[in-house]
């Protein structure tokens, strides 16, 4: 189920992820998980996106090989070293990038 909220069009539709004991979470655009109470069903407008609520595939764990291939490939854009990792994404290489150099700071 997508909505959008009718007083805060910025936020994006949401998407929802949990609902319990008269509470539903939905999970926006904007990245933010927003919890409702029932009594608040009235601010939330359900929309059609044209997809049916699938939940997106899990990309696999990286290996301690793809790592150090990924280290090598340092001076390389995100677009170019993706190309040496098929299946995945440029915005995934920036972001096994990012957690190496916060695990290397670390230790």
């Amino acid at each position: 189920m997508r909505c959008v909220h009718t007083l805060r069009p910025e936020w994006g539709s949401g998407r929802l992820v949990k609902t319990g004991e008269g509470k539903r979470t939905f999970r926006f655009e904007d990245g933010k998980a927003r919890t409702f109470m029932d009594s608040h069903s009235h601010l939330l407008e359900q929309v059609d996106d044209g997809e049916e609520d699938k939940p997106k595939p899990r990309c696999r764990r990286w290996t301690v090989d793809e790592d150090k291939r990924l280290r090598l490939l340092a001076t390389d854009t995100n677009e170019k070293a993706a190309a040496h990792f098929p299946g995945r994404s440029p915005e995934a290489i920036k972001s096994r990038r990012m957690r190496l150099r916060r695990k290397a700071r670390r230790s």
